[in-house]
Order: structure tokens, then C-alpha cells, then sequence
């Protein structure tokens, strides 16, 4: 069972500071009463963030360590100490569901973006916003932050993706050119260029500087249909993506050619990342399949089913192993070379729907359906697959 159980009520932004369980209250009563006895049954998670009153759609880990995020459908995100969550405090400006996060490098920013279509800045030692940038027409997707830079990215449903400069609070540039939702993007690991993907099945390559498209890849020989999914190399070099047919692509994003195709999927692709240890990428979908693929060949090296839809999935930073986020409420932690499934976090009673990791890659954070944040540390977890 949960060690604890943060919750928020009523009173200042800083609230359930210190340990222990504070009194509940969940989307509803109901809802507290089924979370809690099935958290009661089985529940790996080192901490439980209740402060949530909707689903939990965001979370983040700051790379510094330090500092985690949710947010989520009641308009409201969070940012708590890591990893133990003794103290938490509520961010309020938002409109619409918090849908996404990203802290800056140095971990002392967080951007949140949301369906309002609104981009905050807040500094996460006071809980102060900082800035507040309109622009999109309709809701954020995701938002990034410069690798070494005080600069804000952003991609939202409208097609259009922007970059503001933290520091001063302006605008830099904006980038048109996409005919459907940015779904995902960022900046490359050296921070040169921004990569967008979008609904309209393509991928662009832009010049942050200038707001220039360098490259844009578009049906034949890449994809046909809706892009969900993308991810760069360590090395700035390829993006994978992956589409609602099932399809996944590699692509060169420094002279934009269509490197080959990954065949395996046989529904909707929702997450894909490369290896930073080996030359391995893997994929997740609503097939209930994770496939990791050999890089050199271009071949699939092994896939496992899942009870539901892969969600997410994230590679550990210093080791072969791939962690998996599933609609039916559980973690899963695979072996590369194996795909055998070593560990289980338990304790959501619905869907995850995001999922971070700490900087060393031993501490997860998971956002639910079921309202709740969960931090699952991987020497405590159950080993019961």
C-alpha cells in the first residue's frame, strides 16, 4: 500500500506540507471508496497525489531531480517535492484541462499549457506565475523547453506551434504550415531545430531562429494518415514516428529523407522512443503490443502483448530497459534483450494516461483516469508479473 496519500483542500496555494494522509476527496465519494479499497488490495506507489478532482492527463519530472508536476481536467496543475511529495502547491490559471508540462533544465520553471489554448510560466519555488502567452486559437498539445535555453515551445490544435523567451516574456517566432493538430514536437537534444509532427500526417523541420521550414516529409513514402507519436535521437540526427494506421517511420531530419519503415503494429501507434544505450527503438499502441526494433536492420527484435493499449512508453536512461504505461491502470518495466517483464507497478484503478521518470531512471510518476498521481519507486515495486 501507498506510504502517502498528499491531498488538497481548502486554504493556501502550499498545502498538505509534511507526512501522512490528509482527509480525501476525489472526483466523488464513490470514486474515493472504489480507489481506496483497490488501493487497499494491491498498491506499489511510494506516494499517492490526491489533489486532482479530474483525470490527470500531465505529469512531468524535473531533470534536476527535484520537482515533480501533474495536471490535469479541472484546470488546475501541481507541483510537488520530489520524490516524496511532502509539500504541493496548486497552480490556478487555466481555463480549460491542464494537458500538458515541461520543466525548464534548471528545474526552477515549469510550462504548462492548456486546452484553453493559454502557455504559463511559474516559478515552482513560490508557485507565482510568471508569464501568461496566448496565441493558439484552440487547445495546447504539448510544450517543451530549450535544452540549454530560457525558451518555451508549444504545439496546439490550431496547427500553428510557438516559442516564446522565458526570460523577458515575449514572443520569438511562430511556426504555420501544419493543416491539422501539432500532436507532438520539440526541439532537437542540441537545440538547432524544432521538429513538428501534425495530424495532417506530417513531419516538419524548422529553423528556430528564422521560423524557416528546412524540411517537410509527407505521404509516400511516409505517412499516410494522422501522426500521434515522435521522438529524436540523442544525437539530433533521426526522428521516429508512429501513426494512427500503425505505421512507424524513420527519418533523417537534417537532409528531411524517409530512412525506412517499421511494420509490426496493426493498430493505432501512441508512443515510440530510441535507446540512449543501444541501437534500439521501441513502440507502443492500442494493439496492446511494445516492439522493440533493431536500428541496424531495421527488423523487429521482439514484441509483448499487454492486457489494454500501450500508452506510453519510456526508455531507463542508463540501462536496456523500457517502461511501459497501460490503459489498464499498471506499469510494466521490460528487459530489451529478453522482453522479459521484470517489474510491476500497481495501484491506479483506471487508465494511465502520462507517465515521467527521475533523471536516474528509478522513480516513476503516472497520471490516471482514476484522479490520481502515483510516484512508484523501482526497488519497491512487486515483483509478481
Amino acid at each position: 500500500m501507498a506510504d502517502d496519500v498528499v491531498e488538497e483542500g481548502e486554504g493556501p496555494a502550499f498545502v498538505a506540507e509534511g507526512e501522512g494522509v490528509v482527509v480525501a476527496d476525489l472526483c466523488d465519494d464513490v470514486a474515493n471508496d472504489e480507489a481506496h479499497e483497490g488501493a487497499e488490495a494491491s498498491d506499489d506507489a511510494s506516494t499517492v497525489l490526491q489533489v486532482h478532482r479530474g483525470a490527470v492527463y500531465a505529469v512531468a519530472w524535473s531533470a534536476c531531480g527535484r520537482r515533480v508536476a501533474c495536471g490535469g481536467g479541472d484546470d488546475a496543475a501541481h507541483v510537488a517535492g520530489a520524490p516524496t511529495a511532502v509539500q504541493v502547491a496548486a497552480l490556478h490559471a487555466h481555463r480549460d484541462s491542464v494537458s500538458a508540462l515541461s520543466f525548464a533544465m534548471d528545474g526552477r520553471s515549469l510550462a504548462t499549457g492548456g486546452l484553453d489554448g493559454y502557455v504559463c510560466v511559474w516559478d515552482v519555488s513560490t508557485a507565482q506565475k510568471q508569464w501568461q502567452w496566448d496565441g493558439p486559437s484552440d487547445g495546447v498539445e504539448w510544450v517543451d523547453w530549450h535544452p540549454r535555453g530560457n525558451v518555451v515551445l508549444a504545439g496546439a490544435e490550431d496547427g500553428s506551434t510557438w516559442m516564446w523567451d522565458a526570460s523577458k516574456g515575449r514572443l520569438m517566432n511562430s511556426f504555420h504550415g501544419h493543416g491539422g493538430s501539432v500532436t507532438c514536437g520539440r526541439f532537437t537534444p542540441d537545440g538547432t531545430h524544432v521538429v513538428t509532427a501534425s495530424a495532417d500526417a506530417s513531419l516538419k523541420v524548422w529553423d528556430p531562429k528564422t521560423g524557416t521550414c528546412l524540411h517537410t516529409l509527407h505521404r509516400n513514402p511516409f505517412h499516410d494518415q494522422a501522426i500521434n507519436a515522435i521522438h529524436i535521437s540523442q544525437d539530433s540526427t533521426v526522428a521516429i514516428t508512429g501513426a494512427v494506421d500503425g505505421s512507424v517511420r524513420l527519418a533523417n531530419i537534417q537532409t528531411g529523407r524517409v530512412l525506412g519503415k517499421l511494420e509490426g503494429h496493426t493498430d493505432s501507434v501512441e508512443t515510440v522512443g530510441f535507446s540512449n544505450k543501444l541501437p534500439l527503438c521501441a513502440t507502443g499502441g492500442l494493439d496492446h503490443k511494445l516492439c522493440i526494433w533493431d536500428l541496424h536492420t531495421l527488423t523487429l527484435r521482439g514484441s509483448k502483448e499487454h492486457p489494454d493499449s500501450v500508452i506510453k512508453l519510456l526508455w531507463h536512461p542508463k540501462e536496456p530497459l523500457v517502461y511501459t504505461a497501460c490503459a489498464d491502470g499498471n506499469v510494466r518495466l521490460w528487459d530489451a534483450r529478453t522482453m522479459e517483464c521484470i517489474q510491476m507497478f500497481r495501484g491506479h484503478s483506471d487508465a494511465i494516461l502520462d507517465m515521467a521518470l527521475s533523471p536516474d531512471g528509478e522513480w516513476i510518476i503516472t497520471g490516471s483516469d482514476d484522479c490520481t498521481a502515483r510516484i512508484f519507486c523501482r526497488s519497491r515495486s512487486g515483483m509478481d508479473t
